[in-house]
């Protein structure tokens, strides 16, 4: 993230955490407090991911560990519409296995 307020210049925009709404925290410069946006969660890998749909539906990711198995994740995430989460958890479960 490029942290120079885009208003004052100055290289102190910082995340603040707002745990009362459903962003991560706001983008904010604690020098002239302009808001510059929202911040993205921060990625957490989870191994018991229930995979919701297809071959595999109902399975854990930590349980997707045969050869069989990974192929059938690296098809899902080349071949169909996977997005957000979902994708970035297989991503992450197929780099973690060497297997993407």
């Amino acid at each position: 993230m490029n942290n120079l307020c885009k208003f004052c210049g100055t290289p102190t925009v910082e995340v603040i955490l707002t745990p009362e709404l459903i962003h991560h925290g706001r983008l904010e410069c604690s020098t002239c407090h302009t808001f510059h946006g929202w911040a993205p969660k921060p990625f957490e890998y989870n191994p018991d991911f229930d995979l919701p749909f297809g071959k595999h539906k109902g399975s854990k990711l930590k349980h997707m560990a045969t050869t069989d198995q990974l192929d059938y994740l690296r098809w899902m995430v080349n071949n169909t519409a996977v997005k957000g989460n979902m994708r970035a958890q297989i991503e992450f479960h197929l780099k973690k296995h060497n297997a993407q």
